[in-house]
């Protein structure tokens, strides 16, 4: 029965596995962070912030292609409500040079928008005469829409 007190006693044998290394205490490993992991530390946080500021620069991004998408459709909900104006104006009660612009400007829209749907009647100028479409029109000294 000796035998058997052999695999009581502290010597490792083939099917033991080694002792394991005892692990640190509280002391040495607040010494440890205080000194030794430092660069470790360093290096996550300047990963942390690199992290960050492409995130904030992504988020930026986004923010300005928002912005920019607003100002697109305010602009166009503009001109459409200029375009509106012009369109449903009663043009017996304008100016007779008003009333020309007015007609002009129809014809340009008309022009446009039928260029927009598909080519148009005809090709050339859509069936409307010369070219309107230059927007070169212009009568007195300011914007005539004031009066409409």
């Amino acid at each position: 029965m000796m035998g058997d007190d052999s695999n009581k006693s502290g010597t490792p044998n083939s099917t033991q596995p080694p002792d394991k290394k005892r692990p640190i205490g509280r002391k040495q490993a607040k010494n440890k962070l205080k000194n030794g992991d430092s660069s470790s530390a360093l290096q996550e946080l300047l990963a942390m912030k690199e992290k960050e500021g492409k995130l904030k620069e992504e988020r930026w991004r986004e923010t300005k292609e928002i912005q920019e998408r607003k100002l697109v459709f305010e602009e166009r909900k503009l001109i459409w409500d200029q375009e509106q104006k012009i369109m449903f104006v009663d043009v017996n009660t304008l100016e007779p040079d008003v009333k020309t612009y007015v007609l002009a400007m129809r014809a340009q829209i008309t022009t446009s928008k039928v260029a927009a749907l598909g080519g148009g009647i005809g090709g050339g100028s859509g069936g409307y005469g010369g070219d309107l479409g230059s927007g070169s029109v212009s009568f007195g000294g300011g914007d005539n829409l004031s009066q409409i």
